[in-house]
C-alpha cells in the first residue's frame, strides 16, 4: 500500500496508528513488537472517556458472527503463524476445519438456491403464465373487447386474482423490504471489505504479532486487527468479500423472481421466510460446527477503521454525509422496487396491469355471513330460513356466482337404500390449461355457434362449459324397466337402484 493510500484510510499517519495500537519499539531490538499496556489492564475513568466520541483513539469495528469471520480471524492468526513458523497442528486444524466449514456453508446455499429455483420458482412462473395465456385467449374475442360474463364463469379467475403480481403496488412493498435486508449485508460486506482494505501493510513474516494488538477494555480482553500483510488481505478479499457478494446477488435475483411468481398473498409470508433462512445458513454452520471457544474469539476480535473526528465540527461533517448516502440509499431501494414491480419483472414480460384490485373486487368481498356475537346464522338443515347464504353474499362474490348446483349422485355415500335426490351434474366453468399442455389443447374451450349434432340432434355446447352428461341423447336400447334412465352397465353397478 503506498503512503498516500495509508494516510486517506489512517488520517493520523503510521505514527499515530503504531501508537493507537499500543507498538512500541523495543529497547536494542531492530523491530518493533506490540505489548500489553500495564495501564490498560485497569482503565479508569480517564481511560474509558478516551474511547467516546470526540476523544477515542480510533474507531473499532466487530467481525460478524458467522463463518466468513471465524474466516477473517483465522487466516489472520493461524494463517500467519503457520506461514512464519511452518507447520504448527494447533493452528493447522484450526486453518482447515474453518476452511471446510467455509466451504460447506457456501455449497449448501448456492445447492438450496439451485433446487428452489428448479422446483418451486420456474414452476410457479410457468404455471402463472399458462393461466394468464388462458385467460387472454378465452375472456377476449378476437376483437380483444372483454367479455365480463365469461370472466365471472372461469375457473382460473380466482387463481389470476391471488397472484402477488396482479396487485403491483403490494408487490413493490414487499419487494422493497426484501431488497432492505439484501442491501443491509451488501452493505456490510463492503465496508468490511473496505476496512479490511485500509488496514496498514505489515510485513510478511511478521506474523500474527505485528497484526493483532491485545487491549484491556473495562476489564476484558479485545484482540485488535491492526495491520494485515499482503497476502492476508488478498485472502479476505478471495475467501469472504468475492463469495459473499456473489451469493446476495445470486439471492437477490432468486427472491425478486420468487416474490413476483407468489401464487398467492400467503405464499409471499413462506418466500420472505425461506430466503432469510437460506440467507443465514453462514451463521447456522457458525454457530452448529464450531466449537464455543472459537465463537467467543471472534465475538472479542475487533478491527481498527481509523481515527475517529477530532472535533465537533469534523464530527457533525462526516455524520451528514453519512445520512445523506443512508438517504439516497433508502431512496433507490424504493424507487428500484417499484420499477421492478411494474417495468422490470419478467414473470409476466410487458404486463400490463389489466387484472387488478378492481377486476378481482368479485373475490375479495368484506360482506359477512354472520353479523359480529350473532349466534344463530350457521343453524343445521332447513332451519336457517331467513339468512343470508354464501349465494346470497351482497357485495362480494355471491353477486356474480352462479346458483348452488344441485347435488349429483357421486355426492353421496350409498347405504342400501334409495336416493330420491336429483341427479343433475353441475356444469362447470372453462377450465385453465395445465401444467404440460399446449395452448393448442384448450382449443375447444373457445364459444362455437350453437348448430345441431349429425347424430342426434342434440345442441352443441356453448364453449364455457362442457356439454352436461344429461344433454347426451340416450341409447333406447339400454332402457330398461330396470334401468329407467338409460345408465350403461358401469354406471349402473356402481349406483345399484338409488338412480331409479
Amino acid at each position: 500500500m503506498s503512503e498516500k493510500t495509508e494516510r486517506s484510510c489512517w488520517p493520523g499517519g503510521a505514527d499515530d496508528t503504531k501508537a493507537a495500537a499500543g507498538v512500541t519499539q523495543a529497547p536494542g531490538a531492530g523491530a518493533e513488537t506490540p505489548r500489553l499496556k500495564e495501564k490498560d489492564k485497569e482503565p479508569d475513568k480517564a481511560k474509558v472517556a478516551s474511547w467516546l466520541p470526540f476523544g477515542r483513539r480510533k474507531d473499532y469495528r466487530e467481525l460478524p458472527c458467522d463463518i466468513y469471520g471465524m474466516t477473517i480471524l483465522s487466516v489472520v492468526r493461524d494463517y500467519s503463524y503457520i506461514a512464519k513458523n511452518r507447520h504448527v497442528p494447533r493452528h493447522t486444524l484450526r486453518l482447515y476445519f474453518v476452511l471446510v466449514g467455509l466451504a460447506v456453508s457456501i455449497v449448501v446455499q448456492v445447492s438450496t438456491l439451485v433446487w428452489v429455483n428448479h422446483y418451486v420458482v420456474f414452476p410457479s412462473i410457468r404455471n402463472l403464465q399458462l393461466n394468464y395465456q388462458s385467460y387472454h385467449k378465452l375472456i377476449f374475442d378476437q376483437d380483444g373487447v372483454f367479455s365480463e360474463e365469461r370472466w365471472r364463469k372461469y375457473a382460473g379467475a380466482e387463481d389470476l386474482c391471488k397472484a402477488a403480481l396482479m396487485d403491483r403496488n403490494f408487490l413493490a412493498v414487499v419487494l422493497a423490504l426484501w431488497l432492505a435486508r439484501v442491501v443491509y449485508k451488501a452493505k456490510d460486506t463492503i465496508m468490511l471489505a473496505y476496512y479490511a482494505q485500509c488496514l496498514p501493510p505489515v510485513p510478511l513474516q511478521s506474523g500474527e504479532d505485528r497484526m493483532i494488538d491485545v487491549k484491556m477494555v473495562l476489564g476484558e480482553e479485545i484482540h485488535i486487527i491492526v495491520g494485515l500483510t499482503n497476502w492476508t488481505r488478498g485472502l479476505i478479499h478471495l475467501l469472504v468479500t468475492v463469495p459473499k457478494l456473489l451469493l446476495l446477488f445470486y439471492l437477490f435475483q432468486t427472491g425478486l423472481r420468487w416474490l413476483a411468481a407468489a401464487d398467492d398473498l400467503n405464499t409471499i409470508l413462506i418466500v420472505v421466510v425461506t430466503l432469510e433462512f437460506i440467507s443465514n445458513i453462514d451463521e447456522l454452520v457458525f454457530k452448529t460446527v464450531l466449537p464455543e471457544t472459537s465463537m467467543e474469539y471472534v465475538m472479542t476480535t475487533k478491527m481498527a477503521v481509523g481515527q475517529p473526528a477530532t472535533n465537533e465540527d469534523y464530527e457533525i461533517k462526516t455524520m451528514k454525509r453519512n445520512y445523506h448516502v443512508s438517504l439516497l440509499i433508502m431512496l433507490l431501494t424504493i424507487g428500484f422496487a417499484f420499477v421492478y414491480a411494474h417495468f422490470l419483472q419478467q414473470v409476466i414480460p410487458f404486463y400490463t396491469g389489466d387484472i387488478n384490485p378492481q377486476t378481482c373486487l368479485t373475490f375479495y368481498g368484506h360482506d359477512r355471513i354472520c353479523d359480529p356475537f350473532q349466534t344463530d346464522c350457521f343453524a343445521s338443515g332447513q332451519s336457517a330460513h331467513g339468512h343470508r347464504i354464501p349465494g346470497e353474499m351482497t357485495g362480494g362474490i355471491g353477486d356474480l356466482a352462479p346458483s348452488t348446483p344441485a347435488p349429483t349422485l357421486s355426492q353421496f355415500v350409498h347405504h342400501g337404500g334409495q336416493s330420491t335426490a336429483a341427479s343433475l351434474p353441475a356444469e362447470l366453468p372453462p377450465q385453465p390449461p395445465q401444467p404440460g399442455n399446449t395452448p393448442s389443447d384448450t382449443a375447444d374451450l373457445f364459444p362455437h355457434p350453437s348448430s345441431s349434432s349429425s347424430s342426434g340432434g342434440v345442441p352443441a355446447s356453448d364453449g364455457l362449459h362442457p356439454p352436461s352428461p344429461s344433454s347426451r341423447s340416450t341409447n333406447a336400447a339400454s332402457v330398461t324397466p330396470d334401468n329407467p334412465t338409460g345408465l350403461d352397465k358401469e354406471a349402473l353397478a356402481h349406483y345399484g337402484n338409488s338412480a331409479r
